[in-house]
């Protein structure tokens, strides 16, 4: 909540009032409140509305050269469109983190044993802990989990709200558990939400490789 409350600049009284009203995404744990810090709306975003998690994902599969059960012949047009943008963008690094913005939840959490974490089989590591990111990230953990999960993966390791520098641990709570390793393009978009040049030069090679 302290983090929420600094990028938008109000108390943390408010940033509870905010809650309640529906207007970001947060979950209590323990007493404390897990806020996905993706709903914060702390910066202008590109590429109109996001794209609805169904359709984020079926984006994501249609990339690997799959098409997601789920999606309707006009919903396979409007992917075919979105991946002709991402084709033409002179960024599609932040085309593609303002589409895929609700993929999943967003979570800063703090771990004592990250690296109990990374060997847990039911977490899928992405982002700035995959390997082909290419970032160095020894003391800390990015990864996925299917929502049924989640709160069996907190009381496990013991993962407690934390914010800043203060995390080690960025957990993205999905009701999609990607496959291991993640599709590139789901890759791009985790190092795209770190919204770091490097982090963004990367995710920007990566969607090229993903769309070719």
């Amino acid at each position: 909540m302290p983090e929420a409350s600094r990028m938008l600049g109000v108390s943390e009284r408010r940033v509870r009032q905010i809650i309640d009203a529906g207007n970001l995404r947060a979950r209590q744990v323990s007493g404390n409140w897990l806020i996905d810090v993706a709903s914060v709306p702390n910066a202008p975003r590109r590429g109109g509305r996001p794209m609805s998690p169904r359709m984020a994902w079926g984006l994501i599969e249609a990339v690997e050269g799959r098409r997601a059960p789920w999606l309707s012949p006009k919903d396979v047009l409007r992917l075919k469109h979105m991946r002709d943008r991402l084709q033409a963008d002179p960024e599609p690094e932040l085309l593609l983190k303002a589409a895929l913005v609700d993929r999943a939840a967003r979570y800063e959490l703090s771990c004592s044993e990250p690296d109990e974490l990374r060997r847990d089989p039911n977490v899928v590591l992405s982002g700035i802990s995959d390997p082909r990111s290419g970032m160095s990230a020894a003391n800390q953990v990015e990864a996925y989990v299917h929502v049924d999960d989640h709160q069996d993966r907190i009381a496990e390791h013991l993962l407690v709200p934390s914010s800043g520098r203060r995390a080690n641990v960025i957990l993205h709570v999905s009701e999609v558990r990607p496959a291991n390793p993640v599709p590139l393009l789901l890759l791009a978009a985790d190092l795209a939400d770190h919204d770091q040049p490097r982090e963004l030069g990367r995710a920007r090679d990566l969607i090229a490789q993903a769309l070719r």
